[in-house]
């Protein structure tokens, strides 16, 4: 459990910058505070201590679930070295995530303002689902002192710091840089790096796959891993495109299914490619 204070009063320069939220529309958003999350979690996934499925980002705005899964976007058609498999990271509002639970919690307070406001953060229900949906651990970005000072609001949150503040585990985020930065940490990336490396040696096949959205990266078919670095030692199939596919096998069907709705007009036989209509991701291939 830790509390990464990402406001701008920790640090003497004050490189953090920017860290009050905006309003937008009807709802909330904090783009330095997605930016650091979305930057904080990249180690964890590329250590591979805890599965990127297991990991889930929370926040009680929908504009700021936006943000966070365009900073998560961004990195991904950037090829940042291990952002192939935050697409496998789960991104929702603390409604939308209820009865649900990962390994790992990120939550994205997103208050961060002058008059210590924290708006409905202060409903101890949603709290209560924030704090508990976790199986392993807790980290949550926030400002610290708005969260703890409650505008006025009756809520936990004070205590809570308290709690996690007694056991020193509230510190800025340049600490948590000054962490991911030491010979511990590279060493530990290292070692995933050289294990992510020799996976093919477990079995399946290996496939490069071309995405205008993000670029190449490897994709095991076997053991659903993708990663940016070629499988060394063993065959690496060229991704054929769907329509491609279908000519070469002249037996493959291509279907058409809308989310969610049309899934019942499936066709009656088994195809090898589905095109999928998604209101979230757009027009893909599965």
């Amino acid at each position: 459990v830790a509390l990464v204070d990402v406001s701008t009063r920790h640090g003497s320069d004050g490189a953090l910058g920017g860290g009050y939220e905006t309003k937008h529309g009807l709802s909330r958003m904090n783009t330095t505070e997605a930016r650091l999350l979305v930057d904080a979690i990249l180690p964890i996934v590329q250590c591979g201590n805890v599965a990127p499925e297991e990991i889930g980002i929370l926040t009680a705005y929908t504009a700021q679930k936006r943000e966070l899964k365009r900073e998560v976007a961004k990195r991904v058609q950037a090829g940042v070295p291990g952002a192939a498999q935050l697409h496998k990271v789960t991104v929702d509002t603390i409604d939308g995530f209820q009865g649900m639970e990962k390994e790992l919690i990120m939550f994205s307070a997103t208050r961060s303002n002058r008059d210590g406001t924290i708006g409905f953060l202060a409903d101890a229900r949603r709290m209560n689902v924030m704090l508990t949906r976790a199986q392993r651990g807790v980290i949550v970005f926030a400002d610290g002192e708005v969260l703890r000072s409650r505008g006025g609001f009756t809520s936990f949150w004070g205590d809570w710091i308290d709690w996690v503040e007694k056991r020193n585990a509230w510190f800025p985020y340049t600490e948590l840089e000054e962490r991911q930065k030491s010979p511990e940490m590279q060493a530990a990336l290292e070692a995933a790096r050289q294990t992510a490396a020799a996976a093919p040696a477990a079995g399946g096949t290996w496939v490069e796959v071309q995405s205008e959205e993000h670029g190449t990266y490897y994709w095991n078919q076997k053991t659903d891993v993708t990663q940016w670095e070629k499988p060394q030692g063993v065959p690496v199939k060229k991704h054929e495109e769907p329509a491609a596919a279908a000519t070469a096998a002249q037996a493959t069907t291509t279907q058409t299914q809308a989310q969610p709705a049309a899934a019942a007009t499936a066709a009656a036989a088994t195809p090898d490619w589905v095109e999928v209509v998604s209101a979230e991701h757009g027009t893909y291939y599965w």
